[in-house]
């Protein structure tokens, strides 16, 4: 029938944009802190092996043709120059990568890990990168202050280290864009 067609597109479709943008998001979040590790360490970095990790990341399982595989594959590409031009561009080196963490929370253990965590002369700035497209500044700042994941990791912050971190950023990679937000304890 019809419906039962129309069913199945709709499955379709919506699956392998799930499972596709799976793919972008872990080839992209394999990429970058071996950017940041290199940095830290004082080593070399380039932005075309850059690319070479993210495409070794890369599966090409639940696209719907090659073409469609290839242009989501360069989006990631062209994301990542971005991303390698703004950092040379920053000279912004991380203090943590992939650090992972935890605290107590009344009787449960809140286990995390920070993407990259900056010093700066006002204190730490936890960042954490997002496969999404957001265009909108405003849109930008919103997502990072009503993000429960960037709250524990506030969270988790304070109660490893005692203080609160100066704030917390989203950094969209597929727009360049930066959302932030100052936590403060009440929140």
């Amino acid at each position: 029938s019809d419906l039962t067609a129309f069913c199945f597109i709709i499955f379709f479709f919506f699956f392998n944009d799930t499972a596709t943008t799976e793919i972008y998001t872990l080839s992209l979040h394999d990429a970058l802190p071996i950017y940041h590790r290199r940095k830290a360490e004082g080593l070399p970095v380039t932005v075309e092996g850059l690319i070479a990790r993210y495409e070794a990341a890369w599966s090409p399982e639940g696209f719907i043709s090659r073409a469609h595989e290839e242009q989501r594959m360069e989006e990631g590409r062209q994301a990542l120059r971005r991303f390698f031009d703004e950092q040379e561009k920053s000279g912004t080196t991380p203090d943590m990568v992939e650090k992972e963490f935890s605290f107590r929370l009344d009787n449960n253990i809140v286990r995390g890990r920070w993407d990259r965590v900056d010093k700066s002369p006002e204190g730490a700035v936890i960042i954490d990168y997002k496969s999404s497209d957001i265009k909108d500044e405003k849109a930008a700042n919103r997502r990072a202050k009503g993000s429960l994941q960037m709250g524990i990791y506030v969270l988790g912050y304070l109660r490893v280290y005692g203080r609160m971190p100066e704030r917390a950023e989203l950094h969209f990679m597929g727009s360049g864009m930066v959302g932030s937000h100052v936590f403060r304890e009440k929140d």
